[in-house]
């Protein structure tokens, strides 16, 4: 008896120290990817991507102090020999579950990850609406090491399956040092997925160059389109060459263009197939604005398009109106009134916001939003005094 007590005090003993030794560093994390966010040996900022009927998703247990390919691998050894694995949770404000990986891996990599593959339909429907990104947690032994991640479901994001204008093979040189002259306009469901633009680019002929991405800009997952080539836009402005971004708004269902030479609103996005190119329609917002336009009084100084962001599928049964403000205040010494308009999807219509200013009030609009909660306007000026 006393024998079997000792021997049994000695393995108790040996299983907590190696399990001790693989949690004593509270600083160890997880990197986690997706064959779609690994860039070349380097993984990229524990994003995971779905495209298809599957997803893969590797992780390693790393110490950022000493990350070196030895290290991660006997922190796999060590807990792989405990019998232990990390568990991924996949959530959104209305949706949650947990994916076990497997503890051990058959890999042939120099460093062996952990791999789980689940299928897309576990935790996405295969349509084509827009979808709130789901975020993703990834922990040990229910929660050590807790490492937070994001999920993008390429199918459920309409503005990455369209063409713009023609494909440009680089990223062109379209601004030198004024980066104020940015404007970028994100998803309202994904974060992740942004388009890019230069308001009133005079470094190059080209007229309108757009960037949809869908991490960050790195350049594996960036696109870049020549709008100038789209028929649509083309053959409804009088001079493509001259034709300059002013602003842009991405909402659930279309990218609005302002430019200085109108207002151009894409068909709904949802309806893409296959990459096809994209169609803008020539948005007339009222006979003053159009007036505003064939003046060349339009300036992102003078002129901005805003939005409040609203994801179509974080409310069920709710589709939201997705409100689109446009302000407008004339040159100093103009007897036209400061303007604000609005309009909904599909935008074909515009109203006028009051109370407008009168003509010289010196008002120009800093910012303006639509509250959701309250059903009304904000619109934040400042006076020629302030």
């Amino acid at each position: 008896m006393g024998i079997a007590t000792v021997f049994l005090v000695t393995f108790l003993f040996a299983v907590c120290l190696a399990d001790g030794i693989a949690a004593s560093n509270d600083a160890y994390r997880f990197v986690m990817w997706t064959d779609e966010t690994l860039d070349g040996n380097t993984t990229v900022s524990n994003t995971l991507i779905a495209q298809g009927e599957n997803m893969t998703v590797y992780c390693w247990l790393i110490d950022p102090t000493d990350d070196t390919p030895e290290k991660r691998q006997s922190l796999f050894d060590t807990h792989a020999s405990l019998n232990q694995a990390p568990s991924l949770t996949i959530y959104n404000r209305t949706w949650s579950h947990t994916f076990h990986f497997p503890s051990t891996n058959e890999s042939n990599s120099t460093v062996t990850p952990w791999e789980l593959t689940i299928a897309t339909v576990e935790f996405s429907y295969q349509d084509k609406t827009p979808t709130e990104q789901w975020r993703v947690s990834l922990a040990l032994n229910q929660g050590k090491f807790l490492t937070q991640g994001s999920l993008l479901h390429v199918q459920r994001e309409p503005i990455l399956h369209w063409l713009l204008g023609d494909r440009l093979p680089a990223p062109p040189i379209l601004w030198e040092r004024d980066t104020e002259q940015l404007v970028v306009t994100k998803s309202p469901c994904s974060p992740d997925v942004a388009v890019l633009g230069v308001a009133e680019n005079n470094f190059t002929s080209t007229g309108v160059v757009l960037a949809v991405t869908y991490h960050h800009f790195r350049d594996n997952y960036t696109t870049w389109f020549n709008l100038t080539q789209n028929p649509s836009l083309c053959d409804i402005t009088t001079d493509c060459s001259l034709l300059r971004l002013v602003d842009m708004v991405l909402t659930n269902r279309h990218l609005l263009l302002l430019t200085n030479q109108g207002l151009f609103v894409s068909r709904d996005l949802t309806g893409w197939d296959s990459l096809a190119q994209i169609q803008f329609l020539s948005t007339p917002i009222n006979s003053l604005m159009s007036d505003v336009f064939q003046a060349g009084n339009v300036s992102r100084a003078s002129t901005r398009l805003w939005n409040t962001p609203e994801c179509e599928s974080v409310t069920p049964g709710h589709t939201p109106a997705d409100h689109v403000i446009i302000t407008h205040h004339p040159p100093v010494g103009s007897e036209t009134n400061n303007t604000s308009y609005y309009s909904t999807a599909p935008y074909t219509t515009w109203q006028t916001l009051v109370p407008q200013d009168p003509p010289n009030s010196g008002a120009v609009v800093v910012s303006a939003a639509y509250d959701i909660q309250k059903d009304n306007f904000v619109i934040l000026k400042q006076s020629q005094d302030s």
